[in-house]
């Protein structure tokens, strides 16, 4: 029987039941309505909650923010195997190119391989590239040193201001943008503890450090800031050599004249510097204090700036690379250039140079890689002066090629302007160049070094570094290339220990950090006087 079916009770049925029988009546093309009007109804009940969850957007409308979406698709795209090939290359780096290996392993007794298993596992365990990224920048933190670093690709470069807040803009809006396209920016200095000192008085200057004065009971402290050892944090020493070497700022300027002017400013500092000491000796100041808190580095001037103020003459630190070709072919060309000045020169001169190149040939020599397990890694570049480790000022005058052997020959420095106790004042934002002066100055016996201890980059870059890239995530990872060592020995990188310590914690703010050196000031005083009377003992070499 075909049609509908029909059922034969009289009684009433319950409404419920009546719409169960209406369902049974329902042939195909009714049941695909209703279906279709009740799936209609289901939607409008939970559309909203999908909506929220993204279910049924296209792929690009699935999160709320651009942020969100870049997230989600950097977590489909991790690739583990490829991070773990970075990290492989990561290690051949710091075995072959780090300078302060043998520090961090034998010095500091650091557990490199299981530094390296963490690391794997917790790329293993990473959901996206930003956590991979955070992995290994745990890793390199561990190795405490200032100048071990990674860039990754995207991270953009920071401007620095150009004057510090609350300074009047500078004059000249055209000299201004060549000196900031040129890397000088005021941003890269900052007030230092000294000036926060209970009685703290500045003086009015010309030149770029700031300089002030202290009494302390019968004692008259000279106090000079300095805030980076290198001409690029002080725009208007760029200024000042714009108008010396008659540079039009409407101009580009080239290598040959940016190294024009990078002369000219390191003149002036070097000049500034000697001119500030000698005002404050004739200012009556019976103790000397040069406050390097807050100092990120520099440039080797600081080995120029330290023979300026020392009141005893100063033997450079030795230094140290790891062995290789490029560094023995780099001395061999130092040795042909000394040869072919020799070859030229008068007979002193002549007989200077060859025992000169013969110095440098021998480092060429001791830089050949290792051919037995017995070798050293890293072998002696020298000194962190060059060729030679002391000399007097006058020693090179009117000898254009004295640089070349004796870095600091580079500045028109003078020898001990200061003759009477000093005192350098650190903190644990003292790094690289500024650990540099504190160091030559505390071996020589030269100072006694008051605050805390350094922040630890020791040596960075000897004529310059190149980066290496790991191939999957593009990061760019910077090893130092050299290591100086102190005079017992240790490693630079390990921090500056001051004589006199002020226990400042690296989160106090200035103004309890002043205090606490302060109230150390006195020691520090007294312990320069007696270094001073004590003589200069021979350093050990």
């Amino acid at each position: 029987m075909t049609g509908r079916v029909r059922y034969l009770s009289p009684r009433p049925v319950p409404s419920r039941v009546r719409w169960v029988q209406r369902w049974a009546h329902l042939d195909l093309r009714d049941v695909g309505i209703v279906l279709s009007f009740l799936t209609a109804l289901a939607f409008l009940a939970v559309g909203p909650a999908l909506a929220q969850s993204g279910i049924g957007k296209p792929a690009s409308q699935n999160s709320g923010s651009p942020d969100e979406r870049s997230k989600m698709s950097v977590k489909s795209k991790v690739r583990t195997d490829l991070w773990l090939s970075d990290l492989d290359l990561l290690r051949e780096a710091v075995e072959k190119r780090y300078a302060n290996l043998d520090w961090l392993l034998h010095e500091r007794g650091a557990p490199l391989d299981l530094w390296f298993a963490q690391t794997g596992n917790l790329l293993r365990r990473s959901k996206n590239d930003n956590e991979a990224r955070k992995a290994v920048e745990r890793l390199l933190s561990l190795f405490r040193d200032g100048h071990v670093r990674i860039e990754w690709p995207e991270t953009a470069s920071m401007v620095l201001p150009t004057n510090r807040p609350g300074a009047a803009p500078e004059q000249g809006a055209d000299t201004q943008h060549l000196c900031a396209s040129l890397g000088y920016n005021s941003g890269q200095v900052s007030d230092g503890i000294s000036s926060a000192f209970p009685g703290y008085q500045s003086l009015a200057v010309d030149g770029p450090f700031e300089v002030g004065t202290l009494a302390i009971s019968d004692k008259k402290i000279g106090i000079i800031r300095i805030g980076v050892f290198s001409p690029h944090g002080y725009p208007a020493v760029c200024k000042q050599s714009l108008v010396r070497e008659q540079v039009d700022p409407d101009q580009s300027c080239d290598l040959v004249c940016e190294e024009r002017l990078l002369d000219a400013s390191f003149q002036i500092i070097t000049r500034a510097l000697a001119d500030v000491t000698t005002a404050l000796k004739a200012n009556g100041a019976d103790v000397l204090l040069i406050d390097i808190s807050q100092n990120g580095g520099g440039s080797e001037w600081a080995e120029a700036a330290a023979r300026i103020v020392s009141p005893v003459p100063l033997r450079s630190a030795p230094l140290i690379v790891v062995r290789g070709h490029a560094w023995a072919e780099r001395w061999l060309d130092l040795t042909n250039d000394l040869k072919s000045q020799a070859a030229k020169a008068s007979s002193i001169d002549r007989r200077l140079l060859k025992e000169y190149a013969a110095r440098a040939q021998a480092i060429a020599g001791g830089l050949a890689p290792c051919r037995d397990a017995e070798c050293s890694r890293t072998a002696s570049a020298g000194f962190a002066s060059g060729i030679i480790s002391e000399a007097r000022a006058e020693d090179f005058a009117g000898r254009p090629w004295a640089f070349k052997v004796f870095s600091p020959a580079r500045y028109p420095y003078q020898d001990q302007v200061w003759t009477g106790p000093l005192i350098v004042l650190v903190d644990q934002q003292t790094w690289s160049a500024a650990e540099q002066f504190a160091a030559l100055l505390q071996d020589n016996s030269a100072a006694v070094v008051l605050g805390t201890k350094t922040g630890g980059a020791g040596c960075g870059s000897l004529f310059g570094r190149e980066p290496v890239q790991l191939q999957h995530s593009g990061g760019l990872l910077w090893l130092p290339n050299c290591a100086r060592l102190r005079r017992d020995g240790s490693n630079e990188v390990a921090g500056i220990i001051p004589d006199v310590r002020s226990d400042a914690g690296s989160n106090y703010d200035l103004a309890t950090a002043a205090w606490l050196a302060f109230a150390k000031l006195g020691e520090a005083i007294e312990a320069a006087e007696q270094l001073l009377a004590r003589g200069n003992p021979e350093p050990a070499s």
